[in-house]
């Protein structure tokens, strides 16, 4: 019996050591947990905060991971934007600029920094499996495993964790900011789109270049920075930048045709000429003069352009006259230069396709680019000779210069007369069909064209006909060709055109500019026909005024028929 009693108290003294063990232990244990948790909720914190810190040393290259850089070179090659552009630049290819940073550069930097986090987490994920106690022992190499997973594995997880909530909030705010962004940019694209269609339309804004004779709406222009050699094909707003673009110099380039018109050298994209300054943003209006050889085209030209330089010097007109290349400015030099010695211009030097005059006419509203295009007579011989002379399509008015003393009635006269004049060579209906059958076998519509025929050298016939000099409006100009021989010829162009003016035009330098044979009321009609602003606006020039009358008789060639009839 005392065996039994003292084998109770040993157990009993067991459990109570045991239970006091466990006791502590537990508190030990309990301890450890704690310290893990606050450990562990630590990492948590540094880890959260170098997530949100990471993405701004990996921008400012301070991280193992670089972000890749959308180069222009990269958006050259295709690796930027998806598919080729479109527009302007289709036949180019992407211009050498830097892409928007937002989302084309963002998408790198974020793909940067996860791989910046991930290559961080591996980092400590290797740290927290570095050297620890081991033993062959089951027991005691549990207990070091247990260890470790909390003394270092858990930590470990807790920086890793906090890391990627980091990244996770960043990559959420800027998603959210990149929506916004991206969506603010396209409705700003959009709408500066819509207003440069709407200034485009206004103005009837294009190019028409004078040398290649091609037409186009969106310049080419070179960047800025006169040590780069970089063209930009298409200035509209889009990837490459919403109000302006970076060229890959680092040259601000203003976007759309209106801005960048103004400070940007233009060229056409066709044959790389450069074009004046402010292309692009003003209506432009043709007038290309055609007839025989010694008509009175270039005299008639000169005469034009003299006048306007005179009109421009006038302080009492609005009008301002500014030549837009080298060669206007060559050619009204001369022009001046001869009026003054009052010896008639040079003959035109013939070429396959000369070069045009631009002028920039301003003082009436909106500005007005008048390109003067001649070319020798040479050209108007038939259909073949005028082929090249693309400038003929882009206007939608043609000035026909007819030599009166080419129609055999009217020469017949001029040996009686005693008036020493040189006469056009040729036949002038062929002249006139070299370039009408010429636009018809290119597919033109003449039915939207417009034609002045231009009866030179009004002040010979006014020698040789006394009684009956031209008239001086269309209808009686009209008339006076229908009753001197001239009839086919009339009747071939109102069936060729809908709507024709007849002027008789007095080219010598001293017919006034009030005169109603003064080349500048032919030029007057065309910029009207044109769209632009009459040159009369606001000056009271009855030469320019007296336009108005000639045009109630463009869509009446029956009337004038019967009334030539009559006569």
């Amino acid at each position: 019996m005392p065996y039994v009693i003292a084998v109770i108290v040993v157990l009993i003294i067991l459990f109570y050591v045991v239970w006091i063990a466990s006791i502590y232990a537990m508190r030990v244990l309990g301890f450890l947990i704690a310290c893990i948790v606050i450990v562990t909720a630590f990492t948590f914190i540094a880890g959260l905060i170098w997530g949100v810190v990471l993405p701004l040393r990996v921008l400012r290259g301070h991280a193992a991971e670089t972000a890749k850089v959308a180069t222009p070179q990269s958006v050259r090659d295709g690796k930027i934007f998806k598919g080729a552009p479109k527009g302007a630049a289709k036949e180019f290819g992407w211009d050498h600029a830097w892409p928007l940073y937002v989302p084309y550069q963002l998408r790198f930097d974020a793909a940067a920094v996860r791989r910046e986090a991930k290559y961080l987490a591996t980092a400590v994920h290797d740290v927290s499996t570095v050297w620890w106690p081991t033993s062959g022992k089951v027991l005691m190499k549990a207990f070091l495993g247990a260890t470790r997973f909390l003394i270092l594995r858990i930590p470990a997880y807790g920086f890793i964790l906090g890391l990627f909530s980091g990244i996770l909030l960043w990559m959420t705010i800027v998603a959210l900011i990149q929506a916004l962004v991206v969506g603010a940019q396209w409705i700003t694209t959009r709408l500066l789109r819509i207003r440069e269609s709407r200034h485009m339309k206004k103005h009837s804004a294009t190019v028409k270049c004078t040398r290649c004779y091609r037409e186009t709406n969106m310049p080419s222009y070179r960047c800025p920075n006169p040590e780069c050699p970089r063209i930009h094909r298409d200035v509209n707003p889009g990837p490459l930048g919403v109000r302006s673009r970076i060229c890959e110099c680092e040259a601000k380039i203003p976007l759309t045709v209106a801005a960048a018109s103004r400070v940007l050298t233009a060229h056409c994209p066709f044959c790389e000429a450069e074009l004046p300054q402010g292309a692009g943003s003003r209506r432009v209006v043709v007038a290309p003069v055609f007839g025989s050889v010694g008509s009175g085209k270039t005299q008639f030209l000169a005469t034009t352009a003299v006048s306007l330089r005179s009109m421009s010097e006038d302080e009492g007109t609005p009008t301002k006259l500014t030549a837009l290349t080298p060669a206007a400015e060559q050619f009204l030099a001369s022009s001046v230069e001869e009026t003054s010695a009052g010896s008639a211009p040079l003959k035109t030097q013939h070429h396959d396709r000369p070069e045009g005059y631009p002028f920039l006419i301003t003082g009436h509203g909106s500005d007005v680019e008048l390109h003067l295009m001649d070319a020798a007579g040479e050209n108007f011989v038939h259909s073949g000779s005028s082929e090249s002379l693309g400038y003929l399509d882009l206007s939608t008015s043609l000035l026909f210069l007819l030599d009166p003393l080419t129609i055999p009635e009217v020469r017949e006269q001029l040996g009686p007369s005693g008036v020493a004049v040189q006469v056009a060579q040729g036949r002038a209906s062929d002249a006139y069909a070299s370039v009408v059958d010429r636009l018809r076998d290119s597919g033109e519509d003449l039915r939207k064209k417009k034609l002045a025929v231009v009866v030179t050298k009004a002040d010979v016939v006014a020698q040789i006909f006394a009684s009956e000099p031209l008239p001086n409006d269309s209808a009686g100009v009209r008339a006076w060709l229908y009753s001197h021989g001239g009839d086919n010829l009339v009747r071939r162009i109102e069936a060729d055109f809908q709507e024709v003016g007849y002027f008789a035009v007095d080219s010598t330098p001293g017919t006034p500019l009030d005169s109603p044979a003064h080349p500048l009321r032919v030029v007057d009609w065309a910029l009207i026909n044109g769209g632009a602003g009459s040159l009369s606006a606001g000056s009271g020039s009855p030469a320019a005024g007296a336009v108005d009358s000639e045009t109630s008789g463009h869509n009446a060639p029956e009337e004038h028929s019967k009334e030539a009839a009559r006569s």
